[in-house]
């Protein structure tokens, strides 16, 4: 059986009322990513990728899961389609 968890990015320094594909996390987004992916660690059997979108928050979560993640040996595959509305046929064929 395989699972997917999901993890939403952490918190972003404010730059407009828009979100922006530019956006970095904020230290409180770093800490809550870490505090996350501590969790997943203890509540996941195997961890074998992270997918994520190109914008900077979500690569930066992503860089900073596997960081913590690193016993699992998680590969980072970033998805061009990968948004926060929709779900892109090219993540769940990916192998």
């Amino acid at each position: 059986m395989q699972n997917i968890y999901f993890l939403r990015h952490g918190s972003t320094y404010p730059s407009s009322n828009e979100p922006s594909p530019t956006e970095i996390l904020s230290l409180k987004g770093f800490d809550e990513v870490v505090q996350a992916a501590m969790q997943l660690q203890r509540i996941a059997p195997q961890i074998s990728a992270i997918y994520h979108s190109p914008t900077v928050r979500t690569e930066e979560t992503a860089t900073v899961a596997k960081a913590v993640l690193d016993s699992f040996q998680p590969s980072l595959i970033p998805v061009d389609n990968l948004r926060e509305i929709g779900m892109p046929s090219e993540l769940m064929s990916h192998k």
